[in-house]
Formats: C-alpha cells, sequence, structure tokens
C-alpha cells in the first residue's frame, strides 16, 4: 500500500520517502547514521524531518487502510469506527456534502450510544449542534443540549469510577495518607463506586464495581465470596453487549477458576481454566496463565500425571525458550511433581539444571532454595545442610519488601533440626509454636497457593514426623 501511494503521487520530493522506505525494510538494524548517507541526506535536521515526513504518511495509510481489523474486541472496534467516521464528517461538510455528513454522524452517534463511548457522545453532539443548529429549531436544540449534559455527566462519572477502581488495583499510586490501611482504602473506593453505579446507567461503572469487589474479597481471604462475585461478574459482561468480548470473558473464567483453586475446588478450577482458553490466542501469556491454574490444581489433587502433561505441554511451547524466567519457572513446576513423587534426586538435578530462579527478584527464589533445602533433608545429605541453610538465611536477610515471615520461620526449624541432629520429634516439641504458626497459616504466615511454597513445608513437616512413628 505505501509502495502504491508513493508511485501514484507526482511529487519529486516522495522519491527520497520511498528509498528511505525501502531501505528501512531491507536493513532495519541499520543505523540512521549509515541510513542518512545511503540517501543522501547526511544533515541530521535534514533525516529527521525526512523521518517524520515517513512516519507521517505510514500514518495516514494505516488509519485509512487497517481500519478496524487490528482490533479484537467489538468495544475497540466500534471506538475506532466512531472516531473515523467523525472525520469523514469533517471531510464531508468541508466538500459541502452536508447530508451525507450528517448521515454519517448519525451513524456515529448510534453507535456510540450501543457502545456506551461517552465522551465521544459529548465530542459528537456538539459537532451535531454545530451543523444542524438552524435545521433542528430551539427545541431540538434543547433536546440535544440536554443529551450532552447528560454525557457529560456520565463522562464525569466513568472518570471517577476509573479513579477509584485504580485505587484498589494500584494502590501504591494513592496510599499517601498513612492513617489508613490499603484495605480500609478499597473499601472506601468499593463505597464510592457503588454510589456511582446506582446513581448512571453506564455498565462499565458496574465492571469497575464488581471487579474491586472480587479483589476486595480475594485481599480478605474471603474467597467464598469472590467466587460468588466472579460468577455474577461472568454473567453481566456476558449480557452487556459493549463488555462481552473475548479478554472480558476470559478474565471471567480465569477469576472464577483462581477463587475455586482457593476453596480447593479443582475439579470447577480446571472445567473454567479449560472453558477460558479457548477466548485467548493459542500459546499466549493468558493461556499460559489458564494453564498454571490446570497445573496447580491438578498437583493439590495428586493427579501428577496430569501436572506432567500440562508442564511438559507449556515447555514445548516455540515462544518459551530456555533459560527464560518462564522456561524455569516450569521446570520448578516439574521439580515439585518429582519431589511429591518420592524422587527428590531427581528434584535436585532438575533445579541443578536450571538455577535462573536462584537471582530471581519475585519471590520464586525462596521457592527454590526451600524445595533445595527440603530435597537435602529427604536424602538425607547432612553435610552440606548447614551450608545451604546460612545461603538462606542471607537470601531472606537481603529481603526487605517481601513478607519472609513464613520462610523465616521454617528457617528456625530447620536450623534447630541440624543442632538437633536431625531429630524431627524433639524439634515439633521444643518448637511446637513455630510449627503451629506454619500450620495455622493466619497473617503473615499465610500460606498461598498460587506462590512459590508449592510443596507446604508444615505438611511436608507432619509427613516425615508420621513415617517416625
Amino acid at each position: 500500500m505505501i509502495r502504491k501511494y508513493y508511485s501514484i503521487s507526482p511529487k519529486i520530493e516522495y522519491n527520497l520517502r520511498i528509498k528511505l522506505f525501502e531501505v528501512i525494510l531491507e536493513n532495519p538494524e541499520m543505523m540512521d547514521t549509515e541510513v542518512a548517507k545511503m540517501i543522501g541526506k547526511p544533515s541530521n535536521a535534514a533525516f529527521s524531518m525526512l523521518k517524520s515526513r515517513l512516519q507521517e504518511d505510514i500514518m495516514k495509510i494505516l488509519i485509512v487502510e487497517g481500519k478496524d481489523k487490528i482490533f479484537t474486541t467489538s468495544y475497540y472496534r466500534a471506538r475506532h469506527k466512531v472516531h473515523f467516521m467523525m472525520l469523514e464528517m469533517d471531510i464531508l461538510n468541508d466538500r459541502n456534502l452536508g447530508e451525507q455528513g450528517t448521515e454519517t454522524i448519525m451513524k456515529a452517534r448510534r453507535l456510540a450510544q450501543k457502545y456506551e463511548l461517552v465522551n465521544d457522545l459529548v465530542v459528537i453532539n456538539e459537532m451535531i449542534m454545530y451543523v444542524n443548529q438552524f435545521k433542528r429549531g430551539p427545541s431540538g436544540f434543547k433536546k440535544l443540549r440536554q443529551e450532552s449534559i447528560k454525557e457529560l455527566d456520565n463522562a464525569e462519572k466513568l472518570f471517577w469510577g476509573t479513579d477509584f477502581f485504580k485505587q484498589i488495583t494500584m494502590p501504591t499510586l494513592y496510599s499517601t495518607n498513612k492513617n489508613i490501611s490499603t484495605l480500609d482504602a478499597s473499601k472506601l473506593a468499593i463505597d464510592n463506586l457503588e454510589v456511582l453505579t446506582k446513581s448512571s446507567d453506564v455498565s462499565r461503572l458496574q465492571y469497575f464495581y464488581l471487579r474491586a469487589k472480587i479483589l476486595y474479597n480475594m485481599e480478605l481471604k474471603n474467597y467464598r465470596a469472590a467466587r460468588k462475585y466472579s460468577i455474577e461478574f461472568q454473567k453481566f459482561i456476558q449480557c452487556t453487549e459493549p463488555l462481552n468480548s473475548s479478554d472480558n470473558n476470559g478474565g471471567a473464567h480465569m477469576l472464577i477458576g483462581v477463587t475455586s483453586l482457593y476453596l480447593h475446588q479443582f475439579a470447577s478450577t480446571i472445567k473454567y481454566a479449560h472453558g477460558g482458553l479457548d477466548y485467548f490466542y493459542k500459546d499466549s501469556n493468558n493461556q499460559v496463565s489458564m494453564y498454571e491454574l490446570v497445573f496447580l490444581a491438578s498437583f493439590y489433587k495428586k493427579d501428577y500425571n496430569k501436572a506432567k502433561e500440562i508442564v511438559d505441554y507449556v515447555k514445548g511451547i516455540k515462544t518459551i525458550k530456555a533459560g527464560s524466567f518462564i522456561y524455569s519457572k516450569w521446570l520448578y513446576f516439574n521439580a515439585n511433581i518429582e519431589f511429591a513423587t518420592k524422587d527428590p534426586k531427581s528434584t535436585l538435578k532438575t533445579l541443578k539444571r536450571h538455577s535462573f530462579l536462584k537471582t530471581d527478584k519475585s519471590g520464586w527464589r525462596l521457592g527454590y532454595r526451600i524445595l533445595e533445602l527440603i530435597s537435602l533433608l529427604e536424602l538425607e545429605n547432612y553435610d552440606v545442610l548447614p551450608y545451604r541453610l546460612e545461603t538462606f538465611r542471607k537470601l531472606l536477610s537481603s529481603i526487605s519488601k517481601e513478607n519472609v515471615t513464613r520462610p523465616k520461620a521454617m528457617l528456625l526449624l530447620m536450623n534447630r533440626l541440624v543442632k538437633s541432629n536431625f531429630d524431627f520429634k524433639m524439634v515439633s516439641e521444643k518448637m511446637h509454636d513455630t510449627l503451629q504458626l506454619l500450620r495455622n497459616g493466619k497473617d503473615n504466615y499465610a500460606w498461598d497457593m498460587r506462590g512459590y511454597e508449592i510443596i507446604k513445608f508444615d505438611e511436608w513437616w507432619d509427613g516425615k514426623l508420621k513415617l517416625m512413628r
């Protein structure tokens, strides 16, 4: 299209632009200075101007030719089409084609109303009033003005609704008041969202409200309520055209799957994860997240064959390269399967294959070290254990932003185990309170089913005790 655009233009100045375009296509890695010399524009200013004009031409062609093909949801396709029709109206009116221009902008208005494009409706109504202020008469003008005022009110409510939702999803940007906790701030934001939802029929406010209720209850660990709101959210988007997109449907399946996992409803987790796969591109990051849910549900219900099948599939995805974080994470999942199937030797071998997680900053390095330590204990490789425990202690000391209360309790238990000649029963009696904190899993000692501690430490410890009786 770009070649055709330049070929039908008589302007000589376009020759340099098409030349630059061809050079960029053939040598995308070439430095600007080299390209400038090649096309005879050694001056930085002249070359920069040429690049800017080429970019402008490409954007013009993309606007006309791309249309709505690049958008995957009906909402964004509609928004793009509305913007395009607004441009069309300006062009038609500029050529004294008022009737066609009016017809186009009225189509844009109907589409904007259908998809609740409130900000665009404000502009569209202004365009209609400007062009047809005499045709509609005083009553028509007044009616349109009232509609514009309503859309302005909706736009303001949507602005605040978006802001309140961000206060819940991005609390670090808003937590300037140290006298109010994050949970209290979230509750306040939800209350404000509820008021807005009741005072407006804009569906995105209800979308924000339901999402906020899900996140809030997840934070409270009230997973039953979170699942209830997740199901309500799914039903709501499916019957609301502006929101009924693949991304939203997939996201709803993800939310129901996650809350089901925390409720130990593993069959439900697998059902919704599999159901959500088709809403996303094959082997995309979203699909990998769905596969992770299937893996965890399979693992926790001790279906290790299914868990291994998922691991092997994800590791085989072409876009997931060996040595990357995602690949190493799934290799870590595989190591957990090996440990759960009583093969700690293979666990250590797998962990050594990819030590990437040892330097990861997002928490998985802790999981790597914990799994390594309990594997050494299972193998009774006691000589190397003090050294590994000291490495683990240094790692915990270096972490300032993550909650490491639970792994610190594990460290205390394992250090005492070394001093007590690896007598699990004696250590369990002497450090009963510490062990009980891990078992109860409350507050900072909570165990996260989706976190790095896939083999629950206290359950593993209790399993060792049972074998000694």
